[in-house]
């Protein structure tokens, strides 16, 4: 049988020029760091110093075919040199561009008349890399641009710029045949300097390459991503000024950074996208970066002096083995891969991306290098019909002997791949995971148990010795539909005091085997101390604790009351019914506090997809509905307030590699929200029942909703009198700008709310008078792309909140509460078939909260950021994730009044790799002198609960 052959010869030149460039020498296309090369299909450009050579490939060896000589005009006393070279290729015309060791850019006709000539900055050019992405179905802007690295700067020119100074060259010139040269010694172009963009990135280590790899969602923000090249790897972000100048930009700040001395990193490729780059480093190893992810997805070791490149390969589908003359391939039909050069080694091989298998191995000539065609600017995105996939070409520089030297050009041979076909994913995959990690590196079941915990800041206790008391002991073995856990619960009768200054709930479970996370919650007496959700245990067991602070449910913890727990995991309905309820007379403040949890179809709310969308491809138990969700709560048909609920993220959620030891924000103590009531008391104080309504814009099965009614009663009265003044609550306004072909475009939905009321109430402290405010502003940006397998979510909820109230003409106090929540989701998702896929996912998460008390004497303020990142990738075969890694590192700051917390954590594979804990105050946040707010509410009365 004959050997198969997977390169086809696509054309060869035998020419005396090429002596010129150091020809005669064996290896001298590959062994000379002076010999530049870049390619277009049809033409190949050659530089060796001072000289470029430009060849035309589509007349094969025929003597008329077109070779162009340029020699720059070169400064001797800088001993200037040509250290980069690439084509410009627009749709009438191309042109090579050259960078110089002295900073300059110049631009070339294929006649050799120079068009362009610009100093960037007095530094060598170390390379010319020409990247776009035009404007498709994900994207609502194309971005078009050289960019030219330099040491410790980076250049952009915008694509868009340099084409129309092109085509007013082009215009402005006579003939065809470019009879009237223009001056060769000119220092630049009659159209003046093209504007650009610098940035200097020297504080991020030595540059041996760096390249632009794209805007970072969302694309409103006009954020750069640039990928640094050195000593070190860094991801850094830019941000685009609002005319195109000569500037430097220090607002670069770095995502991340992958340090590994004495490793340096030397080339670096980028896919179509920019979401992949392909990264060689000094002792021969490959780095797979996921640049959206900012995460390393594959590494290939024992690869020195390697060169990759991107390209596209056939999938076998029944339309791609049609034997009809016919059909045209559509871009469907293709599979991205890696084309890695092996000098060494002597071979090319191709890989699947991104965790596909080896799919060639091709051996090559020593002094061969591997080219692309370089980017086309300016095309409009081409029609299914007529998809030309990414190509990799063979440049063999050694196949001919002296006196006249030649090479060979070979197209890699495409060939059919066999895959399964592509489906629709995103992450609502991940819902239903068992975790049952059988090839990850788990701790024995002879290890001890792992204990799992979120990070927050410690209850402040007293200098006292503290008292327990023993509530619930109970195994929640088989739990699913069986009633709640009661237990009898009285006062403590055991501590030397029965005046308590902080009460503490706590919380500890232990668990092992295989299990979902749960949630659960603890009522004393029907009101809602703690709702929580457990933790995904591992074969050896883990155990966790929590802890929160119910002081504020002083009164009802002095009283008898029964105790339940429920631990299930089962939910069947929305929780959006009305609550009825009687306060007694003597009520001077009220509030509600709301607790929200969400599950099923809308547990990733924030990344359901429109409706409109979910028709439009047929789609089925995909949860639609959109990503905003609203907690509406209304008194006897009045709305009175809102909730834009944080984003907990449950132990499971998204990624369950993630959150071990470290759990999500608020997974343990999911946040309960208060709505002030008092201007409503003057309507309700009445002795007759009333009702709260609770419902969920656009929810999906399900919500659980509870709500605890905080009453303040006057001690010294058996009636309050109020009256509601004003209050004014507006519908939701929401916008939605949806973009989608198929299964990839991108979606924009902002909201914004404000609810107010003012209302008096007549006590024995006087007449005080209440105003409170809500106030919200939403937006979420999502991206489906790869065919529905790429979702990307930025979303930042605004919800904050104020109380002012007037208790005498003189004297007035406020609390107001800031919050931010922050949302960056990234999942890539890869069927491999026979039920089994990869999921790559890069998560960020933040709850960021400011509080202000204030009144005539001073103020208080407290801050609290909790930020966390978190990067995994997991291979899951049917619901079972059978092996990935996950990291996460967490950031969380606490400054308070005499009181601060701040804890540095990171965490990956049940390993805690970082942790640094502090309790140093900023001075910013010390409360001033004299503060008088010991009066704030509630004065000292009797608290109660409906």
């Amino acid at each position: 049988m004959a050997t198969r052959s997977h390169t086809t010869e696509f054309g060869s030149i035998a020419c005396d020029n090429l002596t010129e460039l150091g020809s005669v020498k064996e290896g001298w296309l590959s062994d000379n760091p002076h010999i530049l090369t870049a390619f277009d299909t049809h033409s190949l450009a050659l530089a060796n110093r001072s000289l470029v050579l430009i060849l035309d490939l589509s007349h094969g060896t025929d003597p008329a075919s077109l070779r162009v000589k340029i020699r720059p005009t070169l400064s001797p006393i800088e001993a200037e040199y040509v250290s980069a070279i690439e084509w410009l290729v627009f749709d009438d015309f191309r042109v090579i561009a050259l960078g110089t060791s002295c900073g300059y850019l110049l631009i070339y006709s294929l006649q050799g008349d120079l068009i362009h000539k610009q100093i960037v900055y007095p530094a060598r050019i170390l390379r010319l890399r020409v990247h776009g992405t035009k404007k498709v179905n994900t994207q609502d802007t194309s971005s078009e641009e050289i960019c030219v690295a330099m040491p410790g700067l980076i250049a952009r020119f915008d694509g868009s710029e340099i084409q129309s100074m092109l085509q007013r060259w082009f215009q402005e010139t006579s003939s065809q045949f470019w009879d009237q040269k223009r001056d060769a010694d000119d220092c630049g172009s009659s159209h003046g300097r093209l504007p650009y963009q610098l940035w200097n990135v020297n504080k991020y280590g030595s540059c041996a390459d760096a390249a632009i790899t794209g805007i970072m969602p969302p694309p409103l923000l006009e954020q750069q991503l640039v990928l640094l090249l050195g000593s070190q790897v860094n991801v850094i972000i830019v941000q685009l000024p609002l005319e195109m100048m000569l500037q430097f930009q220090h607002s670069a700040s770095p995502l991340m950074c992958l340090k590994d001395y004495p490793r340096k990193g030397e080339k670096l490729t980028l896919s179509p996208s920019g979401t992949l780059a392909a990264i060689t480093d000094s002792l021969g190893r490959i780095l797979l970066l996921d640049t959206r992810a900012l995460i390393v997805v594959r590494l290939w070791k024992g690869y020195r002096e390697a060169n990759c490149l991107f390209m596209e390969m056939l999938v076998n589908k029944d339309t791609a083995t049609s034997s009809s003359n016919y059909y045209e391939h559509v871009k469907s039909d293709y599979c991205l891969c890696l084309a890695i050069h092996a000098p060494r080694k002597g071979i090319i091989e191709v890989w699947q991306m991104r965790t596909g298998p080896r799919l060639l191995v091709i051996p090559c000539t020593r002094g061969s290098k591997i080219l692309q065609p370089t980017y086309r600017f300016g095309s409009s995105s081409m029609s299914a019909s007529s998809y030309v996939p990414l190509e990799v070409f063979l440049l063999n520089g050694d196949s001919a002997q002296p006196p006249f030297m030649a090479f060979s050009l070979l197209s890699l041979l495409a060939f059919c791949l066999l895959l399964p076909p592509s489906t629709t994913a995103n992450i609502h995959k991940t819902t239903h995971f068992i975790p049952d990690l059988t090839s990850h590196p788990i701790p024995s079941t002879n290890a001890p148990s792992t204990t799992y915990f979120e990070v927050t800041k410690p209850i402040k206790l007293p200098r006292t010795k503290p008292c327990s008391y023993l509530l619930l002991h109970h195994d929640f073995g088989y739990t699913y539909g069986k009633p709640l856990v009661l237990s009898k619960y009285t006062p403590p009768s055991n501590c030397p005091s029965q005046n308590f200054a902080t009460i503490v709930l706590e919380w500890k479970a232990t668990c092992k085997g295989t299990q979902y996370d749960r949630i659960f919650g603890v009522w004393l007496g029907g009101v809602e101390l703690l709702r929580s959700c457990t933790a995904e245990p591992t074969t050896a067991g883990i155990d966790w604790t929590v802890k929160k602070d119910v002081t504020r449910y002083y009164s009802l913890l002095m009283t008898n009351q029964t105790l339940a727990v429920y631990l299930g995991n089962i939910v069947t309905s929305t929780y959006t019914e009305s609550k009825k309820f009687k306060i007694p007379q003597n009520v001077y403040r009220a509030v509600l506090e709301v607790y929200v949890s969400f599950h099923g179809d809308d547990e990733f709310w924030y990344a359901n997809l429109p409706n409109e969308y979910i028709i439009a491809n047929d789609l089925t138990d995909t949860p639609g509905n959109g990503p905003f969700r609203e907690v509406v709560v209304s008194l006897d048909g009045i709305v009175v307030g809102a909730v834009w609920p944080f984003t907990v993220i449950y132990t499971g959620g998204i990624n369950p590699l993630l959150w071990r030891p470290i759990t999500g924000i608020g997974s343990f103590d999911l946040p309960s929200y208060d709505i002030e009531i008092t201007p409503f008391l003057g309507t309700i104080l009445d002795g007759k029942v009333h009702e709260f309504g609770f419902s969920v814009t656009n929810a999906l099965d399900v919500w659980y909703i509870d709500a605890n009614l905080h009453v303040w009663l006057d001690k010294k009265n058996v009636k309050t009198q109020g009256q509601l003044l004003r209050h004014k609550s507006l519908p939701a306004v929401i916008s939605s700008v949806l973009n989608f072909t198929d299964l990839n475009g991108n979606f924009l939905t902002s909201a914004s709310r404000s609810i107010s009321s003012t209302g008096w109430v007549k006590s024995s402290h006087g007449k005080i008078t209440t105003n409170s405010t809500q106030s919200f502003t939403y937006s979420n940006f999502m991206v489906m792309g790869n065919d529905g397998d790429l979702q990307i979510v930025n979303q930042i909820i605004d919800f904050n909140d104020s109380v002012n109230t007037n208790m005498r003409s003189s004297s007035s106090q406020s609390m107001e509460s800031f919050k931010r929540f922050p949302l960056y989701v990234y999942s890539d998702y890869v069927d491999q078939g026979d039920g089994t896929y990869s999921d790559v996912t890069n998560l960020t998460l933040g709850f960021n909260e400011k509080r202000v008390k204030a009144d005539g004497f001073g103020f208080l303020v407290s801050s609290l950021k909790n930020l966390q990142n978190a990067q995994g990738v997991m291979l899951v075969i049917g619901s079972s994730v059978v092996s990935g890694i996950g990291s996460t590192q967490q950031a969380y700051q606490y400054d308070g009044s005499k009181f601060c917390y701040f804890r540095n954590v990171t965490s990956k594979n049940y390993t805690i790799l970082y942790d640094k804990v502090g309790n140093t105050c900023s001075k910013k946040y010390q409360p001033r002198e004299g503060f008088g707010l010991a009066k704030w509410w509630p004065f000292p009365a009797q608290r109660a609960f409906q």
